[in-house]
């Protein structure tokens, strides 16, 4: 189990130095890489316990526009509860077993949020109306509005 953890954190560590290297120096540890990707994916890619791969942020123009990539939700999501669990299996950390169990909740909500047993979303987003970044997603004709959770707007389309 503990390395099955470590080769996680390796994984996550090698990806925030890629992503952000110029914050890092030689010496910073593998441990303090990977606390600090987490940080960056709390803060900027967690959407109600999704993981959101790509955000798109508007620095000109219509701040309405916040598309992001959101085809691949499941899969990052899923990648990160395991992460997550393998965490609180080595570590027995009480925050690590709350981030699973919250990105776990939200797999689950994937389903719920279509309305249709079996049914799973590749996205949700809680908005009443349309938003205008579905229009430029490449199928603006698979938003729906959730028939089980007023409020929500989901993603279909599981090519």
């Amino acid at each position: 189990m503990k390395r099955c953890f470590l080769q996680n954190v390796a994984l996550w560590a090698v990806v925030a130095t890629v992503l952000v290297a110029p914050a890092f120096s030689q010496s910073t540890s593998l441990l303090h890489k990977a606390q600090l990707f987490d940080e960056i994916l709390q803060t900027q890619h967690m959407r109600e316990g999704l993981v959101i791969p790509t955000v798109i942020q508007v620095t000109e123009g219509n701040r309405a526009y916040t598309n992001s990539s959101l085809e691949d939700v499941c899969i990052w999501t899923g990648e990160y509860v395991m992460t997550e669990s393998m965490r609180y299996a080595t570590t027995h950390e009480p925050k690590a077993r709350r981030l699973a169990e919250r990105s776990m909740r939200a797999l689950l909500k994937l389903e719920a949020v279509t309305g249709v047993p079996g049914v799973v979303a590749r996205c949700f987003v809680r908005t009443d109306t349309p938003k205008i970044d579905e229009q430029a997603f490449f199928f603006p004709h698979e938003w729906h509005d959730s028939p089980t959770m007023p409020g929500y707007r989901w993603l279909g389309d599981l090519s």
